[in-house]
């Protein structure tokens, strides 16, 4: 009966408190008697005599009797080594969490690097399959390299060198 609830109640505050929320405790019979007009619900004694909501007693034998409830001490029970396993479930969760963002990050760019691949294969197929200009001008083979950045991989002239 010393367990927790998540919320930091004890079974006491939470089964017990459902099903005697009302019940009403007296030290004697005797008191119960003299209560009866404020009892809605049920009530017992110490010396253990019981009252049912529908009006009977029940009177018990008190001798050698003896009621113990016991007292949570506001603090957890719960051994430090599940709390310890709490707090590292809770750490590799959000851990896991960062790694699924970052995951989502590079297959993000992954997908952008292999979409830039698939154009510039195409341009460059499209290139390749270009018929190729074997005379130039001046009579010489042309020889055609790869493209490099700032040049005219079609093989036109700029404007203001015609």
């Amino acid at each position: 009966m010393s367990c927790l609830t998540a919320s930091g109640h004890g079974l006491r505050e939470t089964l017990f408190y459902s099903l005697f929320s009302h019940l009403q405790v007296y030290k004697t019979r005797a008191d119960i008697e003299s209560s009866l007009p404020w009892i809605n619900d049920d009530a017992v004694s110490l010396d253990g005599g019981i009252l049912r909501p529908n009006g009977s007693f029940c009177l018990g034998d008190s001798k050698n009797l003896e009621v113990k409830f016991a007292v949570s001490r506001g603090v957890s029970s719960l051994p430090e080594d599940i709390t310890d396993m709490e707090e590292q479930v809770k750490l590799k969760n959000w851990e896991k969490e960062r790694l699924l963002e970052d995951m989502k990050r590079e297959e993000d760019l992954l997908n952008q690097v292999k979409e830039l691949y698939s154009k510039q294969k195409h341009e460059l197929m499209g290139y390749l399959t270009q018929p190729a200009i074997t005379q130039t001008a001046h009579g010489s083979p042309t020889v055609r390299l790869p493209a490099t950045p700032g040049s005219n991989p079609f093989g036109a002239k700029p404007s203001h060198m015609q």
